[in-house]
């Protein structure tokens, strides 16, 4: 059922499993400014289940598509999820997109298949990410344990995790935003007045390396029921001059998260075969954490013809990568 902002996330505040897209700060970030959004529950009183999702209007063939990244749970029920995602499809969408970064399984497959959800033709994103076990040993590849050690020997070397941050602070890491995103020739740029929005949400936090002082590089983590999650992440010109930053912030953050008590650390996707993007892989992977699989992608449409009309909105118009 539809319900307001307000409701929604007064209900799904202490839900057990909330997508970082689908927090307060994400929402913040994406949708703040914009009106052609939507907000559902499995029931008004004692909801289990939801989701908020943009409504598009679809060009050429009319109609309304609802695009969803990830449903978040209280408990997941299989019979509960398939009776949601019957009441959406009961709504004037002619299609739903659902991408859901939830970890897979069988049974989260049949409930989608039951709901008459099938997978897309083409497949435009990675379901693939990096689960870190904070409660073991961290056991880093050699060039990873390499890189921290000669990161920490760089001056005065720091890493901290900003709680009271100012104008200054924001500032200085939107600039390396900036020049993160010119660097990787990126379509999209984490301006200020975006930091500021999505730290307003507690369960966001920003994580920063200094040398003398001077910051140098930024990650942004989501927080959730003892599991953090990997965001975004800023490196400027002066961290690219030296080697292992990078390295040596993550080490610090998996370090706060264990001091913290969270248990599982989450990448947040492993682009594999991207071109461009294998050196975002390999670190990755030299974090020596376990491979995952999301529940990835689903979409329900009212006519068969619709999915073919999807395939080539991203294939030709949005020009996402084709995995």
């Amino acid at each position: 059922m539809k319900v307001n902002k307000e409701t929604f996330f007064k209900k799904t505040e202490n839900f057990n499993n909330v997508p970082f897209s689908q927090s307060t700060g994400y929402f913040d970030l994406k949708f703040s400014h914009k009106n052609n959004y939507a907000f559902f529950l499995n029931e008004q009183l004692s909801p289990s289940i939801g989701c908020y999702a943009r409504e598009i209007k679809i060009p050429v063939v009319g109609g309304r598509f609802l695009h969803i990244e990830s449903i978040c749970y209280d408990h997941f029920e299989s019979e509960k999820l398939i009776v949601f995602l019957e009441q959406l499809i009961n709504y004037d969408y002619k299609i739903i997109n659902i991408v859901d970064d939830n970890i897979y399984s069988p049974i989260l497959e049949i409930a989608f298949r039951t709901a008459e959800f099938r997978r897309p033709i083409g497949q435009f994103g990675t379901s693939l990410s990096i689960l870190i076990n904070l409660n073991n040993e961290l056991n880093y590849s050699r060039s990873w344990k390499r890189n921290i050690k000669i990161a920490k020997k760089n001056g005065d070397f720091t890493c901290k995790n900003i709680i009271n941050f100012d104008e200054k602070i924001i500032d200085e890491i939107a600039v390396l935003f900036k020049e993160n995103s010119q660097i990787k020739k990126l379509s999209y740029c984490y301006s200020k007045h975006d930091l500021f929005n999505i730290m307003k949400d507690p369960k966001w936090k920003l994580f920063v390396a200094q040398i003398n002082n001077k910051i140098v590089a930024a990650r942004v983590i989501y927080t959730n029921d003892k599991i953090a999650y990997d965001f975004t992440t800023a490196n400027g010109h002066k961290s690219r001059e030296i080697r292992g930053v990078t390295h040596a912030l993550v080490d610090y953050i998996f370090d706060f998260l264990k001091k913290n008590d969270f248990n599982y650390f989450d990448f947040s996707r492993l682009p594999i075969s991207r071109k461009g993007a294998e050196g975002v892989s390999e670190f990755k992977l030299g974090s020596r954490g376990d491979i995952i699989k999301y529940n990835g992608e689903w979409i329900y449409t009212k006519k068969s013809i619709l999915r073919w009309v999807i395939y080539l909105m991203n294939k030709f118009v949005r020009k996402k990568y084709e995995y």
